[in-house]
């Protein structure tokens, strides 16, 4: 199953939740360090070739620590109700407006930059969107008994071309650009995000005024 993996994070991706799981079995420091997993540490001086090498095998007799982290992913997942092959997209998600929209990405163990994890309310110093966490069953990988519900992570995202005429940009602001659940830019941005999907930034007037969404609002601060 592994051999078959894409080695990404896609919602289609079959193979990343055992990963996730195997690499959570390890200490964060055992994922740079020399020791259970790896042969050699992390050397700065050597970014792109370090960690590397399996750790040599144990005595006779004691079981391979990779071997034992595969059988603890396995055992995790079953808890959870999860096929060892299921897609990402099945069971790492958020919630927007009372939908479930499926998420892609990871944290920092599983080797991406596209950001994708659970915080809880309590550890966290800005408003969080309201989640049905469930029960936690590994908070190293982020395990709950619904899967992998997500909160945090890849928030605004812009690509911008500086051209001789004007900017040319498009974006993304995946948790959405209202917080009111009843509206409908609660979860617009939301669905773009899990199609990894872009919308255009308009920067002229003549942009502006040609957008068939465009609504105006005219507020009037001298009245009271």
């Amino acid at each position: 199953m592994l051999a078959a993996w894409d080695r990404k994070l896609d919602l289609a991706s079959r193979g990343a939740v055992f990963w996730r799981e195997f690499l959570a079995a390890f200490g964060p420091e055992e994922l740079l360090d020399a020791g259970r997993l790896f042969r050699l540490a992390f050397d700065p001086k050597r970014p792109v070739e370090t960690p590397s090498g399996l750790a040599p095998a144990p005595a006779p007799g004691r079981e391979d620590p990779i071997v034992s982290a595969l059988r603890v992913a396995k055992e995790r997942l079953a808890k959870a109700g999860i096929a060892l092959d299921a897609p990402l997209g099945a069971v790492q998600f958020t919630e927007r407006g009372g939908a479930r929209i499926p998420v892609h990405g990871g944290g920092e163990a599983d080797g991406v930059l596209n950001k994708a994890r659970l915080v809880p309310a309590e550890r966290s110093r800005v408003l969080l969107p309201g989640l049905d966490a469930g029960e936690v069953l590994n908070p190293r990988s982020g395990l709950t008994s619904r899967g992998y519900p997500i909160n945090y992570g890849t928030s605004f995202v812009l690509l911008v071309a500086l051209t001789d005429s004007s900017p040319q940009a498009r974006a993304i602001m995946s948790y959405g650009a209202s917080s009111d659940p009843e509206s409908p830019q609660a979860r617009d941005q939301t669905d773009l995000y899990s199609e990894k999907k872009l919308r255009t930034v308009r920067f002229s007037a003549a942009e502006i005024q040609a957008d068939p969404a465009l609504r105006t609002q005219v507020i009037d601060g001298a009245r009271r």
